[in-house]
């Protein structure tokens, strides 16, 4: 219960986030360039930040505290963004939203997995909270955009993020979990041990294929909203566009054990490139509001399986040790280098060919699961 409640608080963040962030920093004045790149400056300093924080939780060992402390400093950060100041000020604060929030993802995933493994609580259950979550964050921050302007969104991260800390309170810290037999290993990480893990190849494999995979998401993360209110949709209906999405992801979750059976993870991977592949080239062209309906289920796949297989590949190559620090460098790998710089480029591309920048990421998607593909047939489990 206490898992769940820490996705639900930190995907409500993450539900007013991805959507309406961009529409609030148009509001302080951004441009889309702009836009671009300070959600690159973002995504940039969690290169920097994440792995960093990583190390220091998986050797304090201490998970749920790590994750109260974290969301404390994460609540008085946005506080920050609050006041009206210029464009060039919010640009130099952007590192500071970077430094802390982020690395909840992943830790909140370490958690869950641990828990799963220690107590036969379904992973995929778990996550599934978190995604109904970002769903009615989605929809309710839209309606509030849409009826108390786009001053509401920095309000909804404050809470959320505060939120994520109260939650920290009720989670039960999960056990250790046991060594292999014969194994010696010492109990706490070790920085060598990142750079041993930055040195495997199948490891750099998955950050290169599944981060290609995610980085296909920066047009859509970034812009998705803005271009949409321009085609004359309200905020409720982009709330709603993104809700369907996430819907899709719920009910893959729900299953996700047995859909995890069924496929193993890199093939999971690999299926969801190839829809994320038809996501974009279907958006690229404006279809009707039934359409981007149709395709907005397609982030059960292109998001979804992706993540699924990524996360479930890691906990089962990666020593116990490195749970936090593996998982957040290959979010730093997938959603700070290659999604950041994806996001960053494509602000000055989305301005000139608006939806048509979807091609770019159709094509980026489609490369990651070749890289993907390859690991495939040349992965040999330990």
């Amino acid at each position: 219960m206490g898992v769940s409640l820490l996705y639900a608080a930190v995907f409500g963040h993450v539900g007013a986030f991805l959507p309406f962030f961009p529409v609030w920093l148009e509001g302080r004045g951004l441009t889309p360039g702009d836009i671009g790149l300070f959600l690159g400056l973002v995504g940039l300093t969690r290169i920097v930040a994440g792995p960093g924080v990583a190390l220091l939780i998986d050797r304090s060992g201490s998970l749920i505290r790590s994750y109260g402390l974290i969301s404390v400093i994460g609540t008085l950060v946005l506080l920050c963004f609050v006041p009206a100041v210029p464009p060039l000020v919010l640009l130099a604060m952007a590192p500071l939203l970077a430094a802390f929030l982020p690395t909840l993802i992943p830790l909140n995933e370490t958690i869950a997995l641990r828990t799963a493994a220690d107590t036969g609580a379904s992973y995929g259950v778990m996550r599934a909270v978190g995604s109904a979550a970002f769903i009615l964050a989605a929809i309710g921050c839209g309606w509030t955009v849409g009826t108390m302007g786009s001053e509401a969104v920095i309000w909804w991260m404050v809470i959320t993020a505060a939120l994520a800390a109260a939650g920290s309170l009720i989670a039960t810290e999960p056990r250790p979990q046991p060594r292999g037999e014969g194994e010696a290993e010492p109990k706490r990480a070790r920085l060598s041990d990142a750079g041993r893990l930055l040195r495997s190849r199948p490891f750099l494999m998955l950050a290169m294929g599944g981060g290609l995979i995610q980085a296909g998401h920066a047009v859509y993360y970034a812009f998705s909203a803005l271009h949409w209110r321009r085609l004359g949709y309200d905020e409720t209906t982009i709330g709603l566009l993104w809700g369907v999405g996430v819907v899709a992801e719920v009910l893959l979750f729900a299953f996700a054990g047995r859909v995890g059976r069924w496929f193993g993870p890199l093939a999971l991977v690999l299926i969801g490139g190839l829809g994320a592949s038809v996501r974009w080239l279907g958006l690229a062209f404006d279809p009707p509001l039934w359409a981007l309906f149709v395709l907005q289920t397609g982030h059960a796949l292109s998001f979804g399986a992706m993540h699924l297989g990524a996360v479930q590949f890691l906990h089962g190559a990666l020593s116990p040790r490195l749970g936090v620090t593996g998982q957040t460098l290959y979010n730093t790998i997938s959603g700070g280098i290659l999604l950041a710089g994806a996001t960053a480029g494509m602000g000055l591309v989305f301005d000139r060919l608006g939806a048509l920048s979807y091609l770019a990421m159709a094509a980026m998607t489609l490369a990651g699961t070749l890289v993907t593909w390859r690991l495939m047939r040349t992965w040999r489990p330990a």
